[in-house]
């Protein structure tokens, strides 16, 4: 409704009688065209700006809540989402990710943070169905499995910072470990893998 409709709509609302009158160039009108003003404003905000904000994909006052309502920023967003727009992929990432448990789904939740992996499945040995040269893995590890990137990081043990126990070299992928590990399945145990074969 724009200002006029209100000021009409307001006029019609007054009581009847000589103290409210309705011409225009009355006090009592033009206070009515100013309280008519906020009113096409916030029915303007109502119309068009609550539509907009409704939708995560084009948020930007409810932002801090659609991020509150899925759980950001977890530790992968708090390094990458420095963007208005990443932010809101994020979002959208959360709300429409379902889920899965297939191997193909994992190479493609890392392809879309810009990752390249490779799955690895952990089966137990069976007689019969194994052949020899196979790993021995046993019951345990059937809800074990790997990820291998080339993409990591190398750190290296340095004398005052690490204890005596941890290893001289390990590699590492924070955001690829977070994406990963924010998407397994709980009951799974993900052993993340760096370099060649």
């Amino acid at each position: 409704m724009t200002r006029d409709d209100y000021v009409i709509l307001l006029k019609r609302l007054l009581p009847s009688g000589l103290a409210w009158p309705r011409e225009q160039t009355t006090y009592m009108h033009k206070l009515l065209e100013a309280l008519s003003e906020e009113f096409a404003r916030l029915d303007v905000r109502a119309g068009v700006d609550l539509i907009n904000e409704m939708d995560p994909t084009t948020t930007t006052e409810l932002l801090p809540d659609y991020e509150r309502l899925v759980e950001l920023p977890d530790d992968l967003q708090t390094e990458l989402s420095a963007s208005l727009e990443q932010r809101r992929k994020d979002i959208v990432r959360k709300l429409t990710t379902g889920g899965g448990q297939a191997p193909a789904f994992f190479v493609e939740i890392a392809a879309a943070f810009g990752y390249t992996v490779t799955i690895e499945e952990y089966f137990p040995f069976r007689a019969g169905r194994n052949r020899c040269g196979y790993r021995c893995f046993d019951v345990d590890w059937i809800h074990h499995w790997g990820i291998r990137s080339d993409q990591s990081v190398t750190l290296y043990f340095r004398a005052g910072q690490n204890r005596c126990g941890d290893r001289l070299r390990t590699s590492q992928n924070q955001g690829l470990e977070a994406v990963i590990n924010d998407a397994k399945p709980a009951h799974t145990v993900v052993h993340f893998l760096y370099g060649g074969p």
